[in-house]
């Protein structure tokens, strides 16, 4: 279930996640409704926990609780890719299941 989530996030080679370049434009924000929306989608996801987000060189972790607000100049990038971390990343921790 965690390749469905992130391949619901991120996207995969055959489909673009929620947090594709072509969902955000300037000054769009995080809404967290949104996301836990795309996750609850994903076929065995009962429930979402606490949502955790950091601006690296910003901010340290914060509770994800209403929408996180960008500036206008501003595009919100997660493209999840070890090699240039500084684009996003994403950690899942997933618990239960079957």
């Amino acid at each position: 279930m965690e390749a469905r989530v992130l391949a619901a996030l991120v996207g995969n080679s055959k489909t673009n996640g929620f947090f594709s370049a072509d969902n955000f434009t300037f000054g769009d924000p995080l809404r967290r409704s949104q996301l836990e929306a795309v996750i609850h989608r994903v076929p065995g996801v009962r429930a979402t926990g606490e949502i955790k987000i950091r601006r690296r060189g910003y901010f340290d972790w914060q509770v994800l609780t209403g929408p996180y607000e960008v500036g206008q100049r501003e595009v919100l990038r997660l493209e999840n890719n070890p090699d240039y971390p500084e684009r996003g990343t994403l950690e899942l921790i997933m618990e239960g299941g079957a």
